[in-house]
């Protein structure tokens, strides 16, 4: 007995006594009459805009106006050729283009009929070329696609109908063109300024009705071939256009059976047909899906595996890999019992829990494949490439037909034979892929807090949960982090997972309070010390003030040959690399000798500050009065100097050169240090 479940919104009870075989799925015939209607009605407005496009266009061909004859040939050209790359470059792609060329090609040929004598008033008809390109370009485009979507919702809805129906709706569109065309010509909507100027004399002029009828009938072929040939690659799931062919079997699923959100595992439906039904399943765990039809035309996503691709659909619905290259594929939970998967590749896919008792995969390359929990008992995996896949003790080698494998995968091609010169002996391979060990592998996606992770499991050691929880190894796939974690034998894997998570998030939100806190105390820290760095800044320019205001000018033989020489009006002029026993002639007029062996030398940070150390020491020994308390200053300025992070090396370095500089002029020259200073400052 069959059960009626069209147009039925199904619940997981149902299920439970759900037998797909018997059972009708898809839409009922008043869903399928609103889609005829919902078509009917895009090919009446269709039919109109044809017949209106291609009346003008052929009128003015046939009635030349100052030249417009000519732009009018152009136009249709731009659109035939825009309709014949629809197909290659896309919808968006296609409409650009048309629209961007006729800012270029009208000019250009708008000054070569001018050169001509072919046309009058350029500037007029320049812009309305432009105008008028754009806009028949853009109206082409946008018909091919409106027609091959009523041909795909047609042939959705109505699949053994859609033969008889495409050869009605073509002579209908055919007919609404010539008929929009020849009403407009009659009324003068097409009128070029010709044809104004005969309806004059003569109402209508002479030809022009059979004008506009043959441009709506060539509009419409031309929308019609566009048509079928896009709704033809729609159909073979061309990726650039499976957006448009998902939006058609949605609408053609509307008021269809609903599987969505529901628990589809274990659900055998070979035999049974989803066409025009939602098949939006939360889970599809070893759904067995072999021998069902309509897959193609049903609504589907790729929540639980990636069932929204055709290759995978023909992969589950035949059991045969028409494509070979899965790589980067999600194919958790596939039914895939005796399936031939010969040279298939499945480099970084996901068949974590798939069903592949007895399938073949010889040659098939599992490079970084997570097959944890596959069920690989009968398959043959003579020839596979295994480097770097993940199993655990659920995936199941029971039977396992396999004289060898490859290890390792260089420039393109499988090597490193194992074993190297023989076969696996029978039931050898399962021996040595046995999971012995009790752990369970911990997905993370995006973002994860390694500090976190590494601080749960050494809390999992302190800690006696009764669990025997210890991290195995972390292992980066794409933006997955594989955690694998050992455990005690009787453990489930939930329990694992509930107790790492939790622990985990736990103290991944405690590090980001602590660091939230930390980085606002380091901000008042800065503050502080920046505060601080500037009145110590303004401390020594008093100092050296003071210095200039007695003697007129200051020079300070500084470390590295440096000699700084501070005027009165406050410009201080340095010079470096000073030959020995050389003069500098300040702007007073003064010379100061240098003498000794004076050479260019770098120092590095750490020899300046044990410099500028011992100098603070020398002066700190010093009896002169004052000495004290700069060398208690100074020593301060090199503390904040040496931990101010701002500051780059070579500032640091230069600032420490310039407290050494001052030690050593206060341990030469004693006045540097009035008794008054401290006071002062």
């Amino acid at each position: 007995m069959t059960t009626d479940l069209r147009s039925k919104q199904l619940s997981q009870v149902q299920l439970a006594t759900l037998e797909p075989q018997r059972s009708l799925f898809g839409i009922k015939a008043p869903s399928k009459i609103a889609l005829l209607l919902l078509s009917l009605l895009l090919l009446g407005v269709l039919g109109m805009v044809s017949g209106f496009f291609g009346g003008k266009i052929f009128t003015d061909i046939s009635f030349n106006h100052q030249g417009w004859r000519y732009l009018s040939i152009g136009f249709f050209t731009i659109v035939l050729i825009s309709t014949i790359n629809l197909k290659r470059r896309g919808i968006l792609s296609t409409l650009v283009q048309a629209i961007g060329v006729s800012f270029v090609w009208v000019p250009l040929l708008c000054l070569l009929l001018l050169g001509m004598g072919w046309l009058q008033n350029p500037g007029e008809k320049m812009l309305g070329g432009i105008v008028f390109n754009a806009l028949f370009s853009g109206f082409a485009i946008l018909s091919t696609v409106a027609f091959a979507v009523i041909a795909q919702l047609l042939n959705q809805a109505l699949p053994k109908q859609y033969p008889m129906l495409q050869g009605l709706f073509i002579t209908l569109l055919g007919t609404i063109a010539t008929g929009t065309a020849a009403r407009l010509s009659q009324v003068g909507a097409l009128d070029s300024g010709t044809l104004k100027l005969l309806r004059q004399t003569l109402n209508p002029p002479s030809g022009s009705i059979e004008a506009a009828v043959v441009g709506g009938l060539a509009w419409t072929g031309l929308v019609v071939w566009g048509g079928l040939r896009l709704s033809a690659t729609m159909t073979r799931s061309h990726p650039q256009f499976l957006w448009l062919r998902q939006a058609c079997t949605a609408i053609a699923a509307w008021g269809g059976t609903s599987f969505y959100d529901l628990d589809l595992s274990g659900l055998n439906f070979a035999g049974a047909d989803v066409a025009n039904s939602d098949f939006r399943g939360k889970v599809l765990d070893r759904t067995r899906l072999i021998g069902l039809s309509g897959l193609d035309r049903a609504r589907v996503d790729r929540r639980y595996l990636d069932l929204d691709q055709p290759k995978v659909q023909t992969l589950l619905t035949t059991g045969i890999a028409t494509e070979k290259d899965f790589q980067r594929t999600n194919l958790q939970g596939a039914f895939l019992q005796k399936a031939d998967l010969q040279n298939i590749n499945f480099a970084e896919s996901t068949l974590h829990g798939a069903d592949l008792q007895n399938a073949i995969l010889r040659g098939a390359l599992l490079l970084r494949t997570r097959v944890t929990g596959v069920d690989f008992s009968g398959a043959d995996l003579t020839g596979c490439c295994i480097k770097d896949w993940s199993t655990n003790r659920q995936t199941d080698f029971t039977g396992v037909i396999c004289s060898y494998v490859y290890r390792e995968f260089e420039q393109g091609q499988p090597c490193d034979r194992y074993p190297r010169d023989r076969d696996f002996e029978p039931g050898e391979f399962a021996a040595l892929h046995h999971q012995i060990d009790n752990s369970t592998e911990l997905v993370f996606q995006g973002a994860t807090d390694m500090r976190a992770l590494s601080f749960a499991f050494e809390k999992f050691k302190l800690e006696d949960d009764g669990l025997g929880l210890e991290l195995q190894g972390i292992e980066q796939r794409g933006d997955l982090w594989i955690v694998k974690v050992n455990h005690q034998a009787g453990v489930s894997s939930q329990q694992v997972k509930q107790q790492v998570n939790s622990t985990y998030d736990d103290l991944k939100a405690l590090f980001e309070a602590r660091y939230q806190l930390a980085l606002e105390a380091k901000e008042g820290e800065i503050t502080r010390l920046a505060a601080y760095n500037e009145s110590q800044q303004r401390f020594i320019q008093g100092l050296v003030t003071g210095v200039v205001e007695t003697h007129g000018q200051a020079v300070i033989h500084g470390e590295n040959n440096r000699v700084y020489i501070v005027q009165q009006s406050g410009d201080i002029m340095e010079s470096q690399n000073i030959s020995a026993g050389g003069n500098i002639d300040t702007s007073s007029g003064t010379k100061v000798s240098i003498g000794g062996d004076v050479t260019g030398s770098t120092l590095n940070l750490g020899t300046i500050s044990g410099t500028v150390t011992n100098l603070i020491q020398q002066l700190r020994e010093s009896s002169t009065e004052g000495s004290q308390d700069l060398a208690q200053i100074l020593g301060d300025l090199q503390s904040n100097i040496q931990i101010e992070a701002q500051l780059s090396e070579p500032q640091k370095q230069e600032a420490l050169e310039a407290v050494a500089t001052l030690a050593e002029e206060a341990q030469k020259n004693p006045k540097i240090v009035p008794p008054s200073f401290v006071r002062w400052q």
